[in-house]
């Protein structure tokens, strides 16, 4: 959108938030916190982030990280949460 109005408007309106002064880094450690919290409103009842993240095994079947972990995350995830 933005990209045909530039190339034959030769015009947008852009707006920017406050988020856009941040660090992209900060940005990024954000938003990695939010993933890997705990959600217990989900609706389908997937209140930890690893019933969240799936995976598509050799056999063609997706399924959740707490399939291979358990109720256990790895160490570093602990760790950045």
């Amino acid at each position: 959108m933005v990209a045909d109005e530039l190339s034959t408007q030769r015009v947008s309106d852009i707006m920017l938030m406050p988020q856009c002064s941040e660090s992209q880094g900060l940005w990024h450690l954000e938003t990695a916190r939010h993933v890997l919290r705990d959600c217990p409103a989900h609706p389908l009842g997937r209140r930890r982030w690893s019933e969240r993240i799936f995976v598509i095994c050799e056999d063609g079947v997706e399924r959740p990280l707490s399939h291979f972990w358990g109720d256990r995350n790895p160490v570093w995830i602990n760790r950045a949460r």
